[in-house]
């Protein structure tokens, strides 16, 4: 039998992994900036693989951007713009499974 004709049985747990959660990311944190009232910035970028299509299509792309912002922290105030996770999300969001039930 090939791997698409063996049916799982009823307590079967079902687990997959794919490298294409894999996320790649960078992270910078500069020093304080004098002319800022030594405020200090910060920026990070962050990217995965994952597609239902690997060779890419023209609504998603292979590489797919998650983060991307600069910040600027002053005090007990910071100013971030760009991509970053919800401000209403969790901490830690769980990763959605984009290759079933589609």
């Amino acid at each position: 039998l090939g791997p698409g004709q063996v049916q799982p049985k009823q307590q079967d747990v079902i687990y997959m992994l794919t490298p294409r959660l894999t996320r790649v990311g960078m992270e910078y944190f500069g020093p304080p900036i004098p002319l800022l009232d030594n405020a200090t910035v910060s920026g990070r970028v962050e990217t995965d693989f994952l597609t239902l299509n690997p060779r890419g299509s023209e609504s998603r792309e292979l590489l797919r951007l998650r983060l991307a912002y600069l910040a600027i922290k002053h005090g007990p105030f910071t100013l971030v713009a760009g991509q970053d996770w919800d401000i209403a999300g969790p901490l830690l969001p769980l990763v959605n499974d984009n290759t079933s039930f589609f």
